[in-house]
């Protein structure tokens, strides 16, 4: 069976590739505030 185009576009299920984006980067900004605090650093200007 085959489907046309527009049939593809209207099946629902899957993966929300926003909230999955969301997600990493959220986890992302934690760690680097945990590790600014535990390890901080200086700036070499």
């Amino acid at each position: 069976m085959e489907l046309t185009k527009a049939e593809m576009l209207t099946v629902d299920g899957g993966i929300n590739w926003y909230i999955i984006g969301g997600v990493g980067a959220l986890i992302s900004y934690l760690i680097g505030i945990i590790s600014g605090y535990t390890n901080p650093s200086q700036c070499n200007n």
